[in-house]
């Protein structure tokens, strides 16, 4: 009986909380975004350069556990865009097509806490699987780029008041894997051939109801209100991916040199958590 009792409010301590913290032991965060984000890749195409301008909007899922010393994390984000893609050749020459893409993003993430339950500081080791597709339609101008990362990570977050809350992550990590796709191509780049990604974010975290203290249970029932206001977070967030050249076969009869991109993503998120005491 006891068992089935304790079985019960974990499934419905997972299932509608937010940020929370177990008794000052277990916190969970659980946060659910949109936002707007700006991308700019290049690529090639038909022996030229091409660069794509996109922007659009994006969802986000994230839930992250952590302890006074282990942190561990599962992000995704997906979103689409509106494309424009410069420097297509046709019959006519050079042009520009209006197009569509799209990206996916998972990461997850596993590490230390440095910091405390209000205040962590994580250290973490961070895993990227992406997919930039760009250009639905044009089966010239489209190509796609499949990357894995692999890398470091800190996250801190500053308690500015009761209520605000300020975050700041960084990370770098270095290509696991490239693979480039596009019109009469397909190639992959060796393991770690020196691309890399770099992630800067700012976001504040308004909590919805602060709690003194999850130290104690019976603490925490003498303070939580019938309603709960849920979290609200804000952030902003760079990506910034420096890809080697690569030289790949075109059409079986010639070679395709794919000159060393800059590439970089902005983005700018709102979401929100169901609030929960942690301290």
């Amino acid at each position: 009986m006891l068992f089935r009792w304790l079985v019960c409010i974990i499934l419905v301590c997972t299932s509608v909380s937010a940020y929370k913290c177990h008794y000052g032991i277990h916190c969970q965060d659980v946060r659910i975004g949109l936002g707007t984000y700006y991308a700019n890749f290049s690529s090639v195409a038909l022996l030229t350069d091409v660069n794509s301008h996109n922007l659009g909007g994006f969802v986000s899922f994230e839930d992250s556990h952590y302890w006074k010393w282990f942190y561990f994390s599962a992000n995704l984000a997906a979103g689409i865009a509106g494309s424009t893609i410069n420097a297509i050749s046709s019959e006519k020459g050079q042009t520009t097509i209006k197009d569509k893409s799209f990206f996916v993003i998972a990461e997850p993430r596993i590490g230390i806490n440095l910091g405390s339950l209000s205040r962590p500081t994580f250290i973490y080791t961070t895993l990227f699987a992406e997919i930039y597709d760009f250009g639905f339609s044009n089966k010239i101008g489209r190509f796609r780029d499949v990357m894995m990362f692999w890398g470091l990570g800190v996250f801190h977050r500053f308690m500015l008041t009761p209520k605000f809350n300020l975050e700041a992550q960084t990370s770098f990590s270095m290509d696991i894997n490239h693979r480039y796709t596009g019109y009469g191509f397909d190639t992959r780049s060796r393991l770690f051939d020196g691309s890399y990604k770099a992630e800067l974010s700012l976001g504040i975290l308004y909590r919805g109801n602060a709690y003194n203290s999850v130290e104690d249970l019976g603490e925490v029932l003498a303070q939580k209100s019938s309603f709960e206001m849920p979290d609200f977070y804000a952030k902003i967030k760079g990506m910034y991916y420096h890809m080697n050249a690569l030289t790949m076969p075109y059409l079986d009869t010639q070679t395709l040199h794919h000159p060393e991109a800059n590439n970089f993503v902005l983005m700018l998120e709102f979401g929100i958590g169901l609030n929960a005491p942690f301290n």
